[in-house]
């Protein structure tokens, strides 16, 4: 079991290596601060204006969701906000993708159709980088039988197409995961939604990664296996861009002797491969490597276990493919929940974790979502107000890096590692 000790320098020595991990973290943004619960965080990279795009849900008075956006430069400074989905109906769980060569975003949620719960259809808007263009309505992927939940998007860049998947729930039968390509020029659909993963036992809460070196996707989620005990691994199915399964079945990526929960995948561009994290365990933090051609790279890497439950990882790769993020909720001896990450090499080594934000003793930050950058990441998440009933979007740029022979200087800011 690891321990949590800060010390005030701006970089960790590692003891036996002449190697020292420096952060350079931004200041604490204040996203949205709306007088209502905001929440289900997402955020994407463009990397031409280098800047960034927050995405998520409000709960209003009544219940009634809607989704709204904030701009955010790489520096971290706050840009402009508006609206993507004021529906008659609630429109909740937002996940976004950027589209370089159009310099617009593809914004998809669910859409609760009926009005009371019990069928939620998958919908989407093309989004303009400095704001909706009214000509851009928005328009449905999915409206099949049961619900269409939790959609998330990538773009495929070779293909020219974002890829869309989620998580069907029937009224009857277990739920499984499905996708639709979506042409990026906004002519519509080049085929159908199709399933990646379903059976008799339940797949669901899927994440997907784009993979450019092969114009391919790896989509992981959480598959129910009844034997030898009953629980959950995560899974995982590559697909070509134009939506052909490959493989010989589903790679197994997480089957540790206890419920492998909450996947999240990211692919580094210029690498032929993936990472994929998940939260397993007391639960505890790990991931894994997949190499483009479906094989597991070495074994699971434990990312971070502490004494009390983290949970909710998510894992990005910085624009330059030097290292992946993982960020993730993990809970403190009084029961509030902060934010932390970690880097990790795609060599395998992994720097130690890092704070993002901490709980104070009556409100907690939860949710965490990641995205790479051209110098560094941005994490965002759920911010409990102080002293109120109401749920802000908060974010902080984050520059994990390597230095040799010496501490970084400069900031006195308190700085937290792993000590065995």
């Amino acid at each position: 079991m690891s321990h949590r000790l800060t010390v005030p320098f701006t970089a960790l020595l590692w003891v036996g290596a002449a190697v020292v991990h420096a952060t350079t973290l931004g200041p604490e943004i204040v996203v949205s601060a709306l007088d209502n619960e905001q929440g289900w965080p997402a955020v994407a990279f463009a990397e031409g204006p280098d800047e960034y795009l927050v995405v998520w849900h409000n709960r209003w008075g009544g219940d009634y969701y809607d989704i709204y956006a904030q701009r955010i430069s790489a520096e971290g400074t706050i840009l402009t906000w508006f609206s993507i989905a004021s529906l008659p109906n609630d429109s909740r769980w937002p996940a976004v993708a950027y589209d370089p060569s159009r310099d617009r975003y593809l914004v998809v949620w669910s859409y609760d159709s009926l009005g009371d719960g019990s069928d939620w259809d998958v919908r989407g808007r093309f989004i303009p980088r400095l704001g909706p263009d009214p000509s851009l309505t928005d328009f449905t992927l999915d409206s099949g039988s049961g619900s269409q939940v939790t959609p998330k998007t990538e773009f495929a860049l070779a293909q020219d197409e974002f890829m869309v998947v989620w998580t069907n729930e029937y009224q009857v039968g277990p739920p499984d995961i499905a996708a639709r390509r979506v042409f990026a020029d906004g002519s519509g659909f080049p085929d159908s939604r199709f399933q990646v993963s379903g059976g008799v036992n339940p797949r669901l809460d899927a994440d997907i990664a784009y993979n450019l070196a092969r114009n391919e996707f790896l989509i992981a989620f959480q598959a129910w296996v009844p034997t030898p005990v009953d629980s959950f691994e995560i899974h995982g199915v590559r697909m070509t861009a134009t939506g052909v399964i490959l493989g010989g079945g589903e790679l197994e990526i997480a089957t540790l002797p206890s419920d492998d929960t909450q996947p999240a995948v990211a692919s580094c561009h210029e690498l032929d491969g993936y990472l994929v994290a998940w939260s397993s365990f007391e639960p505890d933090i790990y991931a894994r490597f997949v190499t483009g051609d479906g094989v597991l790279d070495g074994p699971p890497i434990h990312i971070e276990d502490n004494l009390y439950p983290d949970q909710l990882p998510d894992v990005a790769c910085s624009l330059d493919g030097a290292r992946y993020l993982v960020a993730w909720q993990t809970e403190y001896a009084f029961g509030l929940n902060g934010v932390w990450a970690r880097d990790v090499m795609p060599s395998h080594v992994a720097g130690p974790p890092f704070r993002i934000v901490v709980p104070t003793s009556t409100s907690e930050s939860t949710a965490p979502a990641v995205a790479g950058g051209a110098g560094g990441f941005m994490i965002t998440w759920e911010h409990e107000r102080e002293g109120t009933s109401y749920v802000d979007i908060h974010a902080r740029t984050a520059d994990p890096g390597l230095f040799q022979d010496g501490f970084e200087s400069g900031d006195t800011t308190h700085w937290s590692s792993v000590v065995p």
